[in-house]
């Protein structure tokens, strides 16, 4: 359809993996960009459709607040939401079977804070805190591009996200205060072993409960989230600035093996080995900020 409107409670429109559903995800955890910096689910009202013979989707829409994933028991994240994404495949229909699948996307949004507290950076575990959330006040602005590939039994995709968020009338006097950056970005890539055509989650050419063993996928991605706090108005000669000072970001990479057992049930083995630039603020300051996590998860679909 080229119009179609939806209202109830859904994820905004942003972002490639956290629009992605946990069934087709490649890996046991959602990317830092998207589960740190992205909005995730909320109420409100969207309109979508497709456009160009299908080669263009389009979907924008209001929502009453963010999105879950930058709200906790401590803050309700900000108001007000309006969100866009637009995702073209420029081949599409074309002959060549190695460009036909690309797409491309580009998401916005924009929020309003009220004195809230502001995204925390978190460890791809999601347990680990290497920057702590401030008082925001103003507008938070987030930005996406992203690109993804699928071809016989392999798989590409990249994604980068940046947020800005305000932090206006919060400085003496009532001045405004520099605001707190934050991006991410992540690139990954699967390769079905036993030659599936991959396209989303895999189906299993040999399933493993008619003698068979299933489907076997290689995964792998690399990603950063990194926070940057702009320097204060004034600083004294020989002492770091207060973006020395708060600056920190998390380097991580994950290598992971997918097992189909068939269409139903799917294990998740995956390595993370992820490195925090502030070793004092990690989870492991002992070993420079370095540490590896190990992660198993069964999947069932129905």
């Amino acid at each position: 359809k080229a119009f179609a409107v939806d209202a109830g409670r859904f994820k905004l429109p942003f972002g490639r993996e956290e629009l992605t559903g946990e069934t087709n995800l490649d890996f046991a955890y959602r990317s830092l960009a998207a589960r740190v910096l992205s909005p995730g689910r909320d109420a409100g009202i969207m309109a979508h459709g497709r456009l160009l013979n299908r080669r263009a989707e389009y979907q924008v829409g209001y929502f009453a607040r963010d999105g879950e994933n930058s709200r906790t028991s401590q803050t309700v994240g900000g108001r007000d939401a309006v969100a866009a994404r637009l995702v073209v495949s420029p081949f599409r229909g074309v002959a060549d079977r190695l460009i036909a699948p690309l797409e491309i996307g580009v998401s916005v949004e924009n929020s309003h804070l009220d004195n809230r507290l502001g995204v925390r950076g978190r460890t791809v575990l999601g347990d680990g805190i290497f920057f702590e959330r401030l008082y925001m006040n103003g507008l938070r602005r987030r930005v996406g591009f992203d690109a993804g590939w699928e071809s016989g039994p392999f798989s590409l995709s990249s994604e980068y996200v940046s947020v800005s968020e305000e932090r206006r009338g919060m400085g003496f006097d009532g001045a405004n205060l520099p605001g707190v950056d934050a991006r991410a970005w992540s690139v990954a890539g699967t390769w079905a072993l036993t030659g599936e055509r991959k396209h989303g989650r895999l189906e299993p050419t040999h399933d493993l409960l008619r003698s068979g063993y299933g489907a076997i996928e290689l995964a792998v991605r690399t990603e950063a989230l990194g926070f940057d706090m702009a320097s204060a108005p004034d600083t004294l000669a020989g002492y770091p600035t207060a973006s020395t000072l708060l600056a920190n970001a998390d380097h991580a990479t994950t290598v992971g093996v997918n097992w189909y057992m068939n269409h139903y049930v799917k294990l998740e083995a995956d390595v993370v080995l992820e490195s925090i630039a502030d070793p004092a603020r990690s989870p492991s300051p002992s070993t420079g900020g370095r540490f590896i996590s190990t992660v198993f998860f069964l999947q069932f679909h129905f």
